[in-house]
């Protein structure tokens, strides 16, 4: 059975800027509810999502823009 193809790159992009968006949102919204370092998992989501369908390097790299987005929310 050949393997399944992962869809294009630019979906990729597309989808992890859509996710980190979304969980930047939901960080904004539910920030006053459980303190500041539990948030930080929401972002954690975006990043599975993308390395099940696109791979760990690209899972990374999503990963890597949640930190910096967690790091201007905060400040």
């Amino acid at each position: 059975m050949p393997r399944p193809m992962s869809p294009p790159l630019v979906s990729w992009m597309v989808i992890a800027v859509a996710l980190i968006v979304a969980e930047a949102l939901v960080v904004y919204l539910l920030r006053r509810v459980p303190p500041e370092i539990c948030l930080r998992v929401v972002y954690l989501v975006g990043a599975l999502v993308v390395s099940s369908v696109w791979g760990l390097a690209l899972g990374v790299v999503t990963a890597r823009s949640g930190v910096g987005v967690v790091s201007a929310v905060e400040r």
